[in-house]
């Protein structure tokens, strides 16, 4: 979940020097590394062998030192999934409310897995929807469905939690939110949960994830603050303090978005990454120059 939530962002499971992926499988991110390679000089192939090289290392590091990822894992924790960027200007910016998507909800749907119609639900949602009139009657006629049996497989889905909602996907810059700060904020041990929940129900707040602290850094709590005035970043921040008490904090602005790329699901591509990734891992094998195993 981790590094589906992360896949437009890093290149493997280890990128971020966190463990995301099943414990002892390797995985490289297949589109975002086709971005990554765009415009460098060395071939593809030995950019692609480098990455599998480090993260072999560091799956070996992390099952050398068994406690070594739980401790990691443990210091970063992540308050605001399932929060919902208010885009429609109908409410203030500082209001809150409860994240739709909890932990308990994703405890209850990782209990049992995905149907193989599931799977092949999600295959066929995953892309981007035409510009036509009825934009879900394609979907329906490469399953052999109807539209309301599409709808009614999305719902339940959504009921199981396996499905988190099915909206658009906005440019937030484009769409008027061009100050984007990230507060930072230095939380006593004791109140890093109870302070992250709160600040995780702010519609203008797309993410908030505990982080580890350092001697000449003590901010432990990180909040993505978004409004289309750099003033409002600010006045949300202030509202944060007042009603928190926390009143150290920085609030550090954006100045440039890489291009995001979407994580595709159950693709022939990842299969593929997935098993030279795990072969380069495994002891004595090799990687040639048109991405051929060699053990």
């Amino acid at each position: 979940q981790g590094l589906g939530t992360l896949s437009k962002e890093v290149l493997t499971s280890t990128d971020i020097g966190l463990p995301l992926g099943p414990v002892g499988t390797a995985a490289l991110m297949p589109a975002a590394i086709e971005e990554f390679s765009e415009g460098l000089e060395q071939p593809r192939s030995e950019i692609l062998t480098f990455l599998a090289a480090r993260e072999a290392a560091h799956h070996r590091l992390f099952a050398g030192v068994p406690w070594l990822a739980p401790q990691l894992l443990g210091s970063v924790e992540a308050y605001a999934q399932g929060v919902t960027l208010d885009m429609s200007g109908a409410r203030d910016m500082t209001a809150r409310g409860a994240p739709e998507y909890t932990e308990e909800r994703r405890n209850a749907a990782a209990a049992f897995g995905l149907t193989d119609t599931d799977v092949t639900y999600i295959k066929a949602t995953q892309g981007d929807l035409p510009d036509v009139e009825e934009p879900f009657a394609p979907i329906a006629e490469s399953l052999g469905w109807s539209t309301a049996e599409v709808f009614a497989h999305a719902r339940r889905m959504q009921e199981s939690g396996h499905l988190r909602r099915f909206a658009g996907i906005l440019n937030h810059r484009t769409a008027g939110f061009r100050a984007n700060g990230m507060a930072v904020w230095n939380v006593p041990e004791e109140r890093i949960g109870e302070f992250g929940q709160f600040v995780a129900g702010y519609r203008n707040i797309s993410h908030c994830y505990q982080r580890p602290t350092y001697p000449d850094w003590p901010y432990s709590v990180f909040s993505m603050i978004h409004h289309p005035k750099v003033a409002g970043v600010e006045d949300t921040a202030r509202a944060i303090a007042a009603e928190t008490g926390i009143e150290d904090y920085r609030v550090l602005y954006s100045t440039t978005e890489f291009k995001k790329i979407r994580l595709p699901y159950f693709v022939p591509e990842y299969d593929q990454w997935e098993e030279l990734c795990s072969a380069v891992a495994s002891e004595g094998a090799t990687v040639d120059a048109d991405d051929e195993v060699l053990s």
